[in-house]
């Protein structure tokens, strides 16, 4: 197959951990092209998907290399990741109107433009009110104060930022409560996401992948740095690989028929205390985690996957 794989800047990207790196590392393996895109680089034409792309030549924990730039239709790749990191904003949601036209013109796009700009990764866990703890979406500094009055503490958060970005552990005695509302929903512009806050956390924020509505077989574990109460490895977490537990398939049976249905077919569910809290599908991560502490290889497997995928279109 050939297979593109839009991505940030090569300045944003750390071949010993990326996942991408990791995607095209196995692609390579089992004998397919890879090829890199960028956001500013793809374009509508005549009604047909372009893009400038550079053919990768090295792909792998050491280094991330790539050859001349070149314009070429979408629709002549068989895969197309995107895999270009949130915040989900204007240029991301216009990068999955052009995945649209190059889904038109015969490529397989992974996931489905129309799920990304449908689904918030942080709201769309909000359709499963049974996995998930007590939630509450709003801009309204009102409500919002009087749900974390019922509340022992509470998580504020953004709903479209990554990496632990803008997250707040709080509770009803926070003298600064007012000001932490006040400035995360830009004095009631812009919804946030509070939830109870699970105490779990001290347990680990488990990381389970998801491939093709099916769960691999490890889970990442992320635990928060001493003094701190985010797990996100970019927040300065540490981590661990294990098997996945019951919960974690009771979990995945529910998600995913519903992944599968929307055109997800790669995703990372993070649990903490048994609780669903995200759904990652924009680009999840952890696949070289697993891979160098437990020998799954879940890149591979996502690889065969977007192959049946790409056959089934």
């Amino acid at each position: 197959m050939k297979i593109a794989y839009v991505m940030d800047p090569p300045g944003a990207i750390k071949p010993y951990k990326d996942s991408s790196i990791a995607l095209m590392q196995a692609a390579n393996a089992k004998g397919h092209e890879n090829f890199y895109l960028m956001q500013d680089g793809l374009y509508i034409k005549n009604n047909m998907a372009g893009g400038l792309c550079a053919p990768v030549h090295k792909a792998d924990e050491t280094a991330f290399e790539y050859g001349e730039w070149q314009d070429r239709p979408l629709g002549d790749f068989d895969v197309i990741f995107m895999r270009k990191d949130p915040p989900v904003d204007k240029a991301f949601i216009q990068t999955t109107y052009i995945l649209d036209q190059a889904m038109r013109d015969g490529a397989g796009v992974i996931n489905s433009p129309a799920a990304l700009r449908h689904y918030n990764e942080k709201i769309y866990a909000s359709l499963f009110p049974d996995l998930i703890p007590q939630t509450l979406i709003s801009a309204n500094a009102d409500q919002i104060y009087a749900f974390i009055q019922s509340l022992e503490r509470a998580v504020l958060k953004p709903v479209d930022m990554m990496g632990g970005y803008g997250v707040f552990v709080t509770d009803k005695q926070d003298h600064n409560l007012d000001v932490i509302i006040e400035m995360l929903t830009g004095g009631g512009r812009t919804h946030i996401i509070v939830q109870n806050f699970l105490p779990e956390i001290q347990n680990g924020d488990r990381r389970l992948i998801m491939i093709n509505g099916a769960i691999a077989d490890h889970a990442l574990v992320r635990y928060p740095k001493d003094g701190s109460l985010r797990g996100n490895m970019a927040a300065g977490g540490t981590y661990k690989v294990e098997p996945i537990n019951d919960r974690d398939r009771h979990i995945a049976g529910i998600v995913g028929p519903r992944l599968v249905q929307d055109g997800i077919i790669l995703a990372g569910l993070d649990v903490i205390g048994g609780h669903l809290i995200e759904i990652n599908h924009t680009s999840p991560t952890g696949l070289r985690e697993i891979h160098n502490l437990a020998g799954e290889d879940v890149s591979g497997k996502i690889i065969e996957s977007a192959a049946l995928y790409t056959a089934r279109k």
